[in-house]
């Protein structure tokens, strides 16, 4: 159904779908996002990220378990953004950790029963993650960046990064991250 709609949008003229677009981005902040994403240059994109990220930060908004979903919603578009910014696998991960690395503030701006936020963590940011570190031509970084952010894992979403190991390192980097993980744990 969603591949017919596709072809006989196609077939419209562009003024239809843009003023259709501006008509939905008028009446939905979703909507709206997704027009600024279309509209951005890759630097725009990454600079509304950070924005969005530093913003959840400082944020007094608390959204309980019926708006968790709206939240799930924002945070989608916020990994979009930085998706979309196309930033390289280096800067990729620092970014993508930036945004582990609020998992409290995020947190403890949520009733996250239905466990959708912890979802977005463990499946769409750790996909980001996994996208960035596989193409990161230096493992070495990699191994580092995913003790950083699993030294610190209060709410237990950070450990899918290293569940996740395989995909995008190979067995030399992860023997290397399990032995500094193991001199860690000893200290």
């Amino acid at each position: 159904m969603a591949n017919s709609f596709r072809d006989e949008l196609m077939k419209l003229p562009a003024k239809a779908l843009a003023d259709a677009l501006l008509k939905l981005a008028a009446e939905s902040n979703f909507a709206a996002d997704v027009v600024e994403r279309l509209l951005s240059t890759p630097k725009q994109s990454l600079s509304r990220f950070e924005q969005r990220l530093a913003d959840l930060k400082h944020q007094d908004r608390f959204y309980d378990w019926r708006s968790t979903s709206r939240f799930s919603r924002d945070l989608s578009a916020l990994l979009e953004d930085l998706d979309s910014a196309k930033p390289g696998s280096e800067e990729g991960l620092r970014q993508i950790a930036t945004f582990f690395e609020s998992d409290e503030a995020i947190f403890n701006s949520c009733d996250d029963s239905s466990g959708q936020i912890g979802t977005l963590f463990k499946c769409d940011a750790t996909e980001i993650f996994i996208k960035y570190a596989f193409q990161c031509t230096n493992k070495e970084f990699v191994v580092e960046m995913v003790i950083k952010l699993n030294t610190v894992d209060s709410y237990g979403v950070r450990d899918s990064l290293v569940e996740e190991a395989e995909k995008y390192l190979p067995e030399k980097s992860m023997r290397i991250m399990a032995d500094k993980c193991w001199d860690h744990c000893l200290q």
